[in-house]
């Protein structure tokens, strides 16, 4: 091989060594995002020494991404476009910053699971909001599971907790 194709071929993988260093934090910047993974069930609450208690509805999000990111609120969407929330919990999603693999949990109160249940049939979605104006919706699944949950909690007697 000849002086001149040797320095050309070190060149080039000088040059394309160099490129790469120089864009990485900037590619860095473009492939790490926050990704939100959020979970919303009704829970059944025990308490030593007092029993089994109503039931409420909790959610909890956790940013499986790698950069951080700051929660805003949340909100149920509604087939007719309107948006509705519950003002008791909202300063428990409001401003709270998830860095990567943080999880925030909000249990909500047997009142506003009750508020659910008759309100179940108007949603179309669930989400969660960032401070970018980012929604993160509840995977449909998750979403239909919530819902079928709370219809049958809709049709089944009230049982009485001690």
């Amino acid at each position: 091989m000849e002086d001149s194709t040797l320095n050309a071929i070190l060149n080039a993988i000088s040059l394309t060594t160099a490129i790469i260093a120089l864009g990485y934090p900037f590619l860095k910047d473009f492939w790490e995002k926050p990704k939100l993974k959020i979970r919303a069930y009704i829970a059944e609450i025990f308490i030593p020494g007092r029993g089994k208690q109503p039931e409420v509805f909790s959610v909890q999000v956790t940013n499986i991404g790698g950069k951080s990111m700051v929660v805003s609120g949340h909100a149920f969407e509604h087939f007719d476009g309107t948006k509705s929330t519950f003002p008791d919990v909202m300063e428990q999603f409001s401003n709270k910053r998830l860095d990567p693999y943080d999880a925030l949990s909000v249990t909500m109160s047997h009142q506003i699971l009750q508020t659910m249940i008759g309100s179940v049939d108007e949603w179309k979605a669930f989400f969660i909001s960032d401070t970018k104006g980012k929604k993160w919706f509840l995977s449909k699944k998750d979403f239909n599971e919530l819902r079928s949950s709370l219809k049958k909690r809709q049709t089944s007697p009230k049982k009485e907790t001690v």
